[in-house]
């Protein structure tokens, strides 16, 4: 069901990545006027988690959302989000091929990095490899991840047919 939305917008350290950390939460630095996440269950592997969020924006909001997308992406390679003394870090940005989808595309892949803490059972490091496939359709900005859950830096592709099936209902 769409619902309006509040922005998490944590901040990023750099600065720089910004616009990247702000896609974890599906969002850009505009508050959507309605947002739909969904969680997508794969039948040929349990392992794969896939989400789809639909977010519409002011039109030069979904643009400028996309355009400083692009930037972070030649410009950061790791930073960390949050405040306080544990923010969540992220390495490996990854930018891949920018796919012909909608008015505009762009497909990147990054590395959510967890430290060990015995205090919550999390004997050893480990990174988690998050696809992401943001894909603009007028003034509706449609994001894809997949990750394999319990994986340790094993990359995944979104499933083509979720993309698809959700920009076939775009059009």
């Amino acid at each position: 069901m769409a619902q309006p939305v509040v922005n998490p917008h944590v901040g990023a350290s750099p600065a720089r990545c910004e616009p990247l950390a702000d896609m974890i939460y599906y969002v850009g630095t505009f508050q959507p006027v309605w947002q739909v996440v969904e969680s997508v269950h794969s039948d040929r592997n349990e392992a794969l988690a896939t989400a789809v969020a639909l977010s519409s924006y002011e039109q030069q909001e979904a643009v400028t959302l996309v355009s400083d997308l692009r930037g972070a992406l030649g410009n950061c390679t790791k930073f960390s989000n949050g405040t306080g003394v544990d923010p969540d870090n992220y390495s490996h940005v990854q930018k891949l091929a920018e796919p012909s989808l909608g008015d505009e595309a762009i497909s990147y892949r990054m590395s959510y990095d967890i430290a060990a803490d015995p205090d919550i059972d999390i004997d050893t490091a480990f990174s988690i490899v998050v696809s992401y496939l943001v894909v603009r359709t007028g003034t509706t900005v449609t994001t894809f991840t997949s990750e394999l859950m319990g994986s340790d830096n094993q990359p995944t592709e979104i499933p083509q047919e979720v993309i698809d099936a959700q920009l076939k209902k775009l059009a």
